[in-house]
């Protein structure tokens, strides 16, 4: 939609992007009459789009397509189940997209497509200090023992390259701190309880804003709670229908409770057209809050782990390596308090570090900083 034609994706004409979710797919899939979930998709959400009242007919939809007027941008293909991936495949002679962008955390595409590659920046080493000192400077912010931060960041991550949005949770955290002396997070589970404590008590302060205020374990919890019910059945970040997840917070009150993630803290959101479903706002902390609750509920039942990793054999390694990776990082923060069995560690170990040899290599790939 940028005025400016050099700024543009395509410098020939404006260009509506219209994004579609796998909830929106997934409720066309199966309904009478229905031949190409992903255009009837694309068809309601443009309709949404521009406040009409009548659907989008056929020959202009199509034709919107084909010239390449409507970017269609297709999120979480890699949280997607399979049905719901069947149907986007965009070189087939049913869908005719000109324009499309497919959002995923792991290198996977569409059937039958070719495409080229945007990675966000990892960041190590000389390039996340940098990152660092920039983030700071825009929050006009300074802090003097940068290096020392950068390399207690490292540690935390057990030097792993790491994303923007991590370095920024361990910013925001420096900045919170500032000089008193309060310890900050050693590992990346206690990162995101410690960002998570961080933004609640940050509700507390505007108490007349919030009318309902939840202590930081109770938030913690359910939180947790919530994020195994979006993890459970595909060990990837996905969403939860509402009523599964009301039945699973104990205690009272679960509505509000809820409603509290949701409306005050904004970790959460609803979706799906009949806003049926919700899921977390941030995939990598709906899978630390997943294996926080896991380790905390299988503990040393070498069973229930085993079963665990008999479900996750019937995953693509890759696909799932963010959650594997997040229950291996919450078992070394926990060990103390949960004592999970180490032939369990092992096997998380061996397949955290297998991971990369299921990739699959694009054709090109180019690397931004987001």
């Amino acid at each position: 939609m940028e005025r400016d034609s050099k700024k543009r994706l395509c410098a020939k004409h404006l260009m509506l992007p219209v994004l579609i979710e796998p909830e929106l797919i997934e409720q066309e899939i199966g309904v009478e009459g229905i031949k190409e979930p992903l255009v009837e998709a694309v068809r309601k959400r443009l309709q949404d789009l521009v406040n009409e009242q009548e659907p989008i007919p056929d020959q202009l939809l199509h034709y919107l397509l084909k010239r390449g007027r409507v970017l269609v941008i297709i999120d979480r293909f890699s949280e997607m189940r399979d049905p719901i991936r069947k149907t986007v495949v965009p070189n087939s002679k049913t869908n005719p997209f000109n324009a499309l962008i497919v959002t995923s955390r792991t290198r996977e595409t569409p059937e039958k497509t070719t495409m080229d590659w945007l990675e966000p920046l990892q960041l190590k080493g000389s390039e996340l200090v940098r990152f660092m000192e920039d983030y700071l400077k825009s929050q006009n912010k300074k802090e003097e023992s940068l290096l020392e931060a950068a390399s207690q960041l490292e540690k935390i991550v057990d030097n792993r390259p790491i994303t923007a949005f991590l370095a920024k949770l361990y910013i925001d955290q420096l900045i919170t701190v500032g000089n008193r002396s309060v310890q900050l997070p050693k590992t990346i589970p206690d990162l995101m309880i410690s960002c998570l404590e961080r933004l609640n008590t940050e509700i507390a302060h505007q108490s007349d804003v919030v009318e309902v205020y939840l202590d930081n374990n109770t938030v913690c919890q359910d939180a947790k709670t919530v994020a195994w019910e979006c993890l459970r059945y595909t060990y990837r970040p996905n969403s939860a229908k509402r009523e599964v997840l009301l039945a699973s917070l104990a205690g009272d009150d679960p509505v509000s409770r809820l409603n509290y993630l949701e409306k005050s803290l904004r970790i959460v959101e609803t979706v799906g057209e009949e806003q049926s479903r919700v899921r977390f706002t941030l995939d990598p902390l709906a899978e630390y809050l997943a294996g926080l609750y896991l380790i905390e509920q299988y503990k040393n039942n070498l069973t229930l782990w085993q079963d665990f990793l008999k479900t996750a054999d019937t995953f693509t390694p890759e696909a799932i390596q963010g959650f594997i990776l997040a229950i291996q990082d919450c078992c070394f923060a926990r060990s103390a308090q949960t004592q999970i069995p180490e032939s369990i560690v092992r096997e998380l170990r061996q397949r955290t570090a297998l991971v990369n040899t299921f990739g699959i290599e694009p054709k090109s790939s180019q690397q931004i900083t987001v």
